[in-house]
């Protein structure tokens, strides 16, 4: 990428463990990075569901995986249970997004189908047999305990069967008072340009540690762009934080980087 970030300041909200790709992606582009964390990964309120299902893998006929944290949450509770991942090649995988594939493939499990766009609806207009050859097709998909329903209900619809286990859960910020003084100071003091936001669950986030802070949010709002990675976080900027400035094309975080290196290089 010859485009460069020199002189741009911008906050990365995602999870700690996650921050590092898209930070270093910036910084090597010369741009002055803030981390604050608006959501960490925790463990399900119970194995018990997943535990279950896993035992039982011969029953089903996909696995779906709908993002890098499903695919490390599933990998790490399955070592945990002494199953080995191999255990998994029984089964077709289909994985969303160019990051959950690798994951995938990192850990020798085989990805049988992946959409060439990185959303809920293409993947099931592209699904292999979708929608005249997947009656009691048989799917198990480990997920988040929130998040859109959209392809459970979609197969559904053609007659597949879904299940849905619960891998991990999407949680605030460990310290939520501490982290809306940071973000209002941050904002307030105008020490950043941009920031960015990589899902809707970060979006809503966002809006409620400003709101907690006790600032104006929309006079804050001004004095910033908002940056996201999609579409849908893009429908939930624009219900409830005014909008977004900048959007990547491509749904990923490259795709992110890039929009930001054009937004930066483009004439007023």
């Amino acid at each position: 990428m010859s485009q460069r970030l020199d002189n741009q300041r911008i906050l990365v909200t995602r999870a700690g463990h996650q921050a590092g790709s898209l930070s270093a992606r910036l910084r090597e582009l010369g741009a002055s990075v803030v981390e604050l964390p608006l959501l960490r990964i925790g463990p399900p309120d119970s194995w018990s569901p997943f535990d279950q299902a896993f035992q039982h893998l011969s029953s089903y006929d996909w696995l779906l995986f709908a993002s890098v944290n499903a695919v490390e949450c599933t990998v790490a509770r399955l070592n945990h249970l002494g199953v080995p991942v191999d255990a998994l090649q029984s089964l077709k995988v289909a994985a969303i997004g160019p990051a959950t594939g690798g994951s995938l493939v990192e850990r020798r499990i085989p990805v049988c189908f992946q959409p060439n766009v990185f959303v809920a609806e293409e993947m099931i207009l592209q699904f292999p047999g979708y929608p005249d050859s997947l009656s009691q097709v048989r799917f198990l998909w480990p997920k988040a305990d929130i998040g859109r329903l959209f392809i459970k209900n979609e197969l559904q619809k053609v007659g597949a069967e879904v299940e849905t286990v619960t891998c991990y859960r999407t949680c605030g910020p460990e310290n939520p008072q501490e982290t809306a003084r940071v973000l209002r100071q941050i904002l307030s003091r105008k020490e950043v340009d941009i920031v960015t936001l990589t899902s809707s669950e970060t979006v809503r986030s966002f809006d409620r540690i400003l709101r907690a802070s006790g600032a104006d949010g929309n006079e804050l709002r001004s004095n910033i762009k908002i940056a996201v990675i999609g579409p849908e976080t893009a429908a939930t900027a624009a219900q409830l934080i005014g909008g977004a400035d900048i959007q990547a094309r491509e749904y990923t975080i490259a795709g992110l980087v890039q929009a930001l290196a054009d937004a930066a290089n483009s004439p007023l």
